[in-house]
C-alpha cells in the first residue's frame, strides 16, 4: 500500500508541475488572482489520510500480533539451532520491504515540496504545500516499523540479531561439550 501512495503521489505531482508553468496556465492564474479561491487542491488530504490510516494499520497489527511475532521468532530460533527454516527470513523480508517503501515518503514530498515555488501564487499552491508538508511532518514523525511485541523490530536487522545469538550459544555449546 505504501509503494501505491507513493505512485500516486509521484504521479500527480508530476501532472500539477509539468503543465504548472505553460503560458496558458500563468495567465489563468494572474486572471484569477483578483477571485476569491477556497483552499484546496486536487492533492486532497487523502494521501495524508491514507499514510495516517496505514501507519495507524501498522500499530494495530503490532499490537494484535506483536506477541505472536515474538513467539514464532523464538520458535524459529530454536527450530534453527535443529534445522534450517526460512520463515523468518521471508517475515524479515516482507516488514523490511514496507518500511522501505514507506521511508520512500520523506524524499517525495521534500522533492516536490522544493518544486513548488516558495511563495505560492494561489490557494491552490498554499494547500498543495500544507499538505505536502504535513504528509512531510506525518511520515517522519510516525514511521511504519514493525516488532515482536514492541522487543525489537522486524525487519532484516533481526537476521543478524538472530545469526548472532545462534552461534553465541553454538560456540558455548561446543566450550561445555569441550570440557
Amino acid at each position: 500500500m505504501f509503494r501505491e501512495l507513493n505512485n500516486r503521489i509521484v504521479d500527480k505531482m508530476e501532472l500539477k508541475l509539468k503543465g504548472k508553468f505553460t503560458i496558458y496556465q500563468m495567465g489563468m492564474m494572474m486572471c484569477n488572482e483578483n477571485r476569491p479561491h477556497k483552499v484546496t487542491s486536487e492533492f486532497s488530504n487523502s494521501y495524508v489520510a491514507l499514510h495516517y490510516e496505514l501507519s495507524k494499520l501498522v500499530t494495530q497489527f503490532n499490537e494484535v500480533f506483536g506477541l505472536n511475532i515474538l513467539l514464532l521468532i523464538i520458535i524459529c530460533i530454536i527450530e534453527l539451532l535443529i534445522s534450517c527454516d526460512m520463515i523468518p527470513v521471508m517475515l524479515a523480508y516482507a516488514c523490511d520491504c514496507v518500511e522501505t517503501e514507506a521511508s520512500k515518503i520523506i524524499p517525495i514530498s521534500l522533492t516536490y515540496l522544493n518544486e513548488l515555488p516558495p511563495l505560492p501564487k494561489n490557494s491552490e499552491e498554499i494547500a498543495l504545500k500544507e499538505e505536502l508538508t504535513t504528509l512531510f511532518e506525518q511520515s517522519s514523525l510516525r514511521p511504519p516499523i514493525f516488532t515482536a511485541a514492541g522487543f525489537f523490530t522486524v525487519n532484516y536487522t533481526m537476521l543478524g540479531f538472530i545469526i548472532g545469538s545462534v552461534t553465541s550459544y553454538i560456540i558455548v555449546t561446543l566450550q561445555l561439550i569441550g570440557d
